[in-house]
């Protein structure tokens, strides 16, 4: 079976609930007129604490990237050698230089966080956009945003 049929397939994840710290910092961030990169970056470390995988380096940065393809939210960066990574955020909308919602940024960290799940946890060699990928999001969004 391909990486992406065993992706497809797991739709959930070994965690029966998140902390209520998780909850509370969430909220936090959400009812925050400002947030900074450290908000983020405890919000990381917390879920990832709560997933058993590492911690990873959060960067802010500014106006999200555009291309042809769309509008990049954020990125999860891998070295070849795999003993580097982190994620990326963009905090400014690219036509408005709006600033991003606090909703919209966590839920980005959470997606960008599942790809380092893929390979932290699930041993993949890639982390695929599918069904499953998405399923998994959506399981840890459902405990974090009450």
């Amino acid at each position: 079976m391909t990486e992406y049929n065993k992706s497809n397939k797991i739709e959930t994840i070994n965690i029966s609930k998140v902390s209520k710290t998780i909850i509370n910092k969430t909220n936090t961030i959400i009812n925050k007129k400002t947030y900074t990169p450290n908000d983020f970056q405890i919000l990381s470390d917390m879920i990832c604490k709560t997933l058993r995988i590492e911690n990873l380096p959060i960067k802010l940065k500014g106006a999200r990237p555009t291309s042809n393809r769309g509008t990049t939210h954020g990125t999860y960066t891998r070295n070849i050698n795999k003993k580097t990574f982190f994620i990326t955020l963009y905090g400014i909308t690219p036509k408005t230089k709006k600033i991003v919602a606090p909703k919209t940024l966590i839920k980005t960290l959470i997606h960008e966080i599942m790809h380092h799940y893929d390979f932290e946890k699930l041993g993949f060699n890639s982390s695929n956009h599918t069904t499953g990928f998405y399923k998994r999001i959506s399981f840890i969004e459902k405990m974090i945003f009450i």
